[in-house]
């Protein structure tokens, strides 16, 4: 190629290279670019939150130095690292602009890395300042309050002192002789409740100098952290007292209920349902005497992944919660609707016996079994046998 035509071929480069400038193609994405700017614009709210949030610590701090004795220092120090984290944060942003600025598409990849990891860095800088924002609001509040927080302070400790966990949690305090087997789990959560009441005891006897002078409008030398602390642990001890017997009476309801769900149909033309009987029998006592069954029918969604075995699940009870358990401890064997309250023959149990060859239910369990076996006949021997093989076999 002589130069005349290498001449001509360089003019064509730098006219390509030009158009292809001037058309953008060259340019970095909008959505990138537009990318950095949201970018920075959070930067710069994060400051501005920032430094306001810091303002008000600092103006609470100097307004009650005795207030805020404690944890000044440490409020401070926590504020100094967010604002490090922050200025890193400042330096990253400005990069980025230097880099947007350019304007070059090659660098799309190289920004959004960094906003990435920009956004990561930026995470929780201006919740530090403004939860310590908030937690002196708090603590002003509570000084400002004072009488009123000691009085509701007394208040709680006293509905604590006087919190009888035997009288509250009666019906799980009847379950643990009813109910051996879920003795243990009752008896350990009634002793985190007693756990809980000896905290309030002790949170209330070492503020007692503190509520004292409180008491006595002398505010010199009162830790307000531990006194506030104080409060907030009594107030929270109660709830639990009162959450936690109101759990245990729940769970021991749940042992005197026996509950099974029998498989009826699944409707896979308008999203996968399944329409099962509910049949939930409830007992006055361990001994199950005097049950009161009753039975609804409801479509329940499921996930399309069960359909194939849902399908070859029909007429069969797919969960089972006997009496004695919790409901978190529901069974999901598959199982023939009513065998599961049948003796091997030859024996019998509270739920019936065998007379010669069909199992006879008694009578106060009749309504029970015609609820769950709605459509089948007698048991047999045979019936019987075929159904422990079924088990057996999986």
């Amino acid at each position: 190629m002589n130069k005349r035509s290498l001449g001509g071929l360089a003019i064509v480069l730098i006219a390509m290279m030009a158009i292809v400038s001037m058309a953008g193609l060259d340019r970095l994405p909008r959505d990138v670019k537009r990318s950095v700017e949201v970018s920075a614009s959070r930067v710069k709210s994060d400051r501005t939150r920032f430094n306001d949030a810091r303002a008000g610590v600092n103006s609470a701090i100097g307004a009650e130095p005795e207030l805020f004795r404690t944890q000044a220092a440490l409020w401070q120090a926590r504020l100094l690292q967010a604002d490090e984290k922050l200025k890193q944060t400042e330096v990253g942003m400005a990069r980025l602009l230097e880099i947007e600025k350019a304007n070059k598409r090659g660098d799309a990849p190289k920004l959004e890395e960094g906003i990435r990891q920009l956004e990561a860095k930026r995470a929780g800088t201006v919740e530090e300042a403004l939860n310590l924002r908030s937690e002196a609001d708090r603590w002003l509040g509570y000084k400002r309050n004072l009488p009123q927080q000691i009085s509701e302070m007394k208040s709680n400790y006293e509905a604590v002192h006087g919190f009888d966990i035997a009288r509250e949690a009666s019906a799980a305090n009847k379950a643990m002789t009813d109910w051996p087997s879920k003795k243990a789990d009752l008896e350990s959560r009634t002793r985190t409740l007693e756990v809980l009441k000896q905290q309030a005891e002790e949170a209330w006897t070492s503020t007692a100098e503190a509520r004292a002078k409180a008491e006595s409008n002398n505010s010199s030398g009162i830790d307000y952290s531990m006194l506030f602390a104080a409060g907030e642990a009594i107030r929270g001890d109660l709830k639990e007292l009162q959450r936690g017997t109101a759990t245990m009476n729940a769970l021991a309801s749940q042992l005197y209920v026996g509950r099974d769900k029998v498989l009826l149909d699944i409707d896979d033309d308008h999203g996968i349902k399944e329409k099962v009987r509910i049949v939930e029998t409830k007992y006055t006592d361990a001994a199950l005497s005097n049950p009161q069954p009753t039975s609804k029918e409801v479509w329940e969604d499921v996930d399309s992944g069960r359909l194939a075995d849902l399908k070859k699940s029909i007429g069969m009870v797919v969960e089972r919660k006997p009496p004695g358990k919790y409901d978190s401890e529901v069974e999901k064997t598959l199982q023939a609707p009513g065998y599961a309250y049948i003796a091997p023959p030859g024996q019998a149990n509270q739920y019936g016996g065998w007379n010669n060859g069909v199992w006879s239910w008694l009578p106060q369990y009749l309504i029970m079994s015609q609820l769950l076996r709605s459509n089948h006949g007698p048991m047999t021997h045979g019936d019987y046998y075929g159904y422990d093989s079924a088990r057996r076999r999986g």
